[in-house]
């Protein structure tokens, strides 16, 4: 299979897997075992193990060809301690508080203000969702929070940016594709409605374009917790 074949079938998956693997898993019930609420996170979970398995051993690649890197150096924070005789680590770290900052900004006025939008216009917003998920205890909006975190960004961002890039020439195409996506597979299935799902692509905006910025997933993935963790 060639390189593009190849790559095309990874945002295939990268796409479509989590729905794909739901799909069966409720057909067959293959986790009948296990709690409602679990069952979408571990999906995940088995999702973005795939995932990296494909890009490990199908493409070849590093982890780095998906994000797993440090984030682009910020002037101040990035460069400054390395200069000052402090470890490069520090400087890494720093860099990408600093870019988590920025992003957490950008996203929650955004998300503020459409929320008040919403508001206004007496749309449904997801939190009857995240109301649930808080009912049944800190556990499980951690586990759920985490998996959303980790795994979507890896997903949606992670991959799908830089694959479609690639194969497109165009980091706009990219960013719009991986965003519809994104936000696409949040509607899938009876949990969220047009409106609450039109609402939660919001910040994902954000997401993307964080990660187009500052080429890390690992921000990405902190920030997307963060973001999962304060609305329960």
């Amino acid at each position: 299979m060639s390189s593009t074949a190849t790559t095309v079938v990874g945002v295939g998956f990268a796409t479509t897997g989590y729905h794909v693997i739901s799909t069966v898993n409720a057909r067959l019930g293959l986790l009948e075992g296990v709690d409602g609420w679990l069952q979408s996170d571990v999906v995940k979970w088995v999702t973005g193990v795939l995932l990296v398995g494909f890009v490990l051993g199908v493409e070849g690649r590093s982890l780095a060809s998906i994000g797993v890197r440090p984030p682009v150096e910020l002037p101040v924070v990035g460069g400054l301690v390395p200069d000052l005789g402090g470890p490069p680590v520090v400087g890494h770290l720093g860099t990408g508080l600093g870019w988590s900052v920025v992003g957490f900004v950008i996203i929650y006025v955004t998300t503020i203000s459409v929320y008040h939008l919403y508001e206004w216009f007496g749309l449904q917003t997801p939190e009857g969702f995240t109301d649930e998920q808080a009912s049944r205890g800190a556990v499980s909006y951690w586990i759920t929070a985490v998996s959303a975190g980790v795994v979507e960004s890896l997903l949606y961002q992670g991959y799908l940016i830089p694959r479609v890039t690639e194969l497109s020439g165009s980091v706009v195409l990219a960013a719009v594709f991986a965003w519809v996506a994104f936000t696409a597979v949040h509607g899938v299935g009876d949990i969220f409605g047009v409106a609450e799902t039109v609402y939660i692509g919001v910040p994902a905006v954000g997401l993307v374009l964080l990660y187009i910025a500052c080429g890390s997933v690992i921000v990405v993935c902190f920030l997307h917790f963060s973001g999962a963790l304060l609305s329960f």
